[in-house]
């Protein structure tokens, strides 16, 4: 090998060490690329599920504030025109019941429903349909309320406006909270 040729060697070397270097440094670049890109997309599916709740917690403060001023009618509006309201409220008010002998609308029965659908852990309990001989034939879950029947798995129960705006206001024990509603 004459020294020319070593030159040229060494050149070819270098290129190819430069390209394996731009190679990695490009790979490294689609890398990062990649990780904004993810980035990205999950903070936009954050964000949405933000808004989502932002939506649902909106439904559900305004459930609260017409349940203080004792206006049924305003949460079954809202139930009947947004799918969101009624997927999202704790209770569903079916209808009104009407009775001839009530002095006032004020006083006119609702009919409601919990929306066990959306919460199934409300007013769950078990029965066992006895056989007859003391052994129980089938366990069926179902949903009661003192106040109330079962009808198809679900609890219905009445309310009229007067009953809800005065016995909402209080102090509510969670799980681990207080929370004083006035």
């Amino acid at each position: 090998m004459n020294e020319k040729d070593i030159k040229n060697a060494y050149n070819l070397a270098e290129k190819e060490i430069e390209a394996e270097k731009k190679k990695e440094y490009d790979k490294q670049v689609e890398e990062v690329k990649e990780i904004v890109k993810r980035t990205l997309t999950e903070l936009e599916s954050l964000k949405e599920k933000k808004r989502e709740t932002e939506e649902k917690i909106k439904v559900l403060k305004l459930d609260l504030d017409d349940l203080k001023q004792g206006k049924l009618e305003r949460i079954k509006e809202r139930q009947d025109k947004d799918p969101l309201a009624k997927k999202v409220s704790v209770i569903i008010i079916k209808e009104k019941v009407i009775r001839e002998t009530i002095p006032s609308p004020w006083y006119t029965p609702w009919q409601i429903t919990w929306n066990v659908v959306t919460y199934p852990q409300y007013n769950r309990y078990t029965v066992l349909n006895n056989t007859g001989n003391g052994f129980p034939l089938s366990t069926t879950l179902g949903y009661y309320s003192d106040s109330g029947s079962i009808s198809d798995g679900y609890c219905t129960f009445t309310l009229n406006n007067s009953v809800v705006k005065d016995n909402t206001i209080g102090s509510y024990q969670l799980e681990d909270k207080t929370i004083n509603l006035r």
